[in-house]
């Protein structure tokens, strides 16, 4: 019994002297511009409160704005997508969330591009890991989606740091850290918005396209990976389950990578069939009607990604179908049946 004793007492000072450790080396080598610091600030503000989630993947996190839908739709709302973001992941985050929140409405951004993949970034893992607020959903994701050999990684954050001898990046990290600037959040220099949501306000110096062909589509729903296609549906079964309203969203990409995936019908039609399965809404914003004049390269930052003034008109836009939506009305005077860019003249 006094070996046990001893042994349990050396593995909690083991613990806590790593603990503290990872802390004062978070705090030296995070980068001031790392979004989570500043999202799990506003998180823990409005824990208790939350009733519209949005989660996916950068195109959400980077596309809609919690400020201005709140003032839509008269909502407290949370942007809860990181980059990369997993199947796995968008399932245990969103119900750490849930579970804390008395959340009503999920718009639930789709990936296609991950849903082919069978590579899964550790990286994008760890912005999971981070975002969630209690041990128990920590442990849980951990256990459920993470191989052991990644756990080190993801927990700590002195293992993700590449150079520990950069100081000079260490003390301009530092006295930005102490400054009002950094702690008011009143600076330029970082693209985080509000409420989970970042983003930069640059243009794409792409072409402007105008009219596409249809060639051969890169998504096949064969090709689909049915472990992340089983936790999509997870996700959608648990808001179902706890009388959450979930919508699809299809954020609205440029002309150029619609190009690039060769036919975006092959893609509608895969979501299509799931939100019809689980009856539920599918906006597909690749199918808006006004998608070349409203979403021009202006309104994006790179071919994927809206930057900061499309998101604010995509979430404007966003919370009017929404709102038409949840009134009954024909969602055809906002889409058509194929995307515009295919019959454009």
């Amino acid at each position: 019994m006094h070996n046990i004793k001893k042994i349990a007492i050396r593995l909690v000072l083991i613990i806590v002297v790593v603990t503290v450790y990872d802390s004062i080396i978070d705090y030296l080598y995070r980068p001031y511009k790392d979004s989570v610091t500043y999202t799990m600030q506003d998180r823990k503000k409005l824990e208790g409160t939350l009733e519209t989630v949005f989660i996916g993947t950068s195109r959400v996190q980077r596309g809609i704005s919690p400020e201005i839908m709140n003032e839509e739709l008269g909502t407290v709302s949370f942007n809860m997508a990181t980059s990369l973001q997993l199947m796995d992941g968008t399932y245990h985050l969103l119900s750490s969330v849930a579970e804390e929140n008395p959340v009503e409405t999920v718009f639930l951004g789709v990936a296609p591009e991950l849903m082919l993949s069978d590579n899964d970034a550790t990286r994008s893992k760890v912005l999971v890991y981070e975002r969630m607020m209690d041990w128990k959903d920590r442990l849980s994701y951990l256990i459920d989606c993470c191989p052991m050999q990644e756990w080190p990684y993801i927990t700590l954050y002195s293992t993700q740091v590449e150079d520990y001898f950069d100081f000079d990046f260490v003390e301009k990290n530092v006295e930005f850290k102490q400054s009002e600037e950094y702690k008011t959040r009143k600076t330029g220099k970082i693209r985080y918005r509000n409420n989970g949501m970042y983003s930069l306000k640059k243009s794409t110096d792409d072409p402007q396209v105008t009219f596409l062909e249809k060639k051969e589509s890169i998504f096949q729903p064969s090709s689909v990976n049915k472990e992340k296609e089983e936790y999509f549906k997870k996700t959608i079964e648990y808001c179902k389950e706890n009388n959450i309203e979930v919508v699809l969203v299809n954020m609205p990409i440029s002309g150029n990578l619609i190009e690039e995936l060769g036919d975006v019908t092959t893609i509608h039609d895969y979501y299509s069939g799931i939100a019809e399965e689980y009856e539920i809404a599918f906006f597909d914003f690749n199918y808006y009607k006004k998608l070349e004049e409203t979403f021009d390269n202006q309104r994006f930052e790179n071919e994927k990604h809206l930057n900061y003034g499309g998101a604010k008109v995509f979430t404007k836009v966003l919370a009017e179908v929404y709102k038409s939506y949840q009134n009954g009305e024909d969602m055809n005077k906002y889409f058509m049946d194929t995307c515009p860019y295919y019959v454009a003249e």
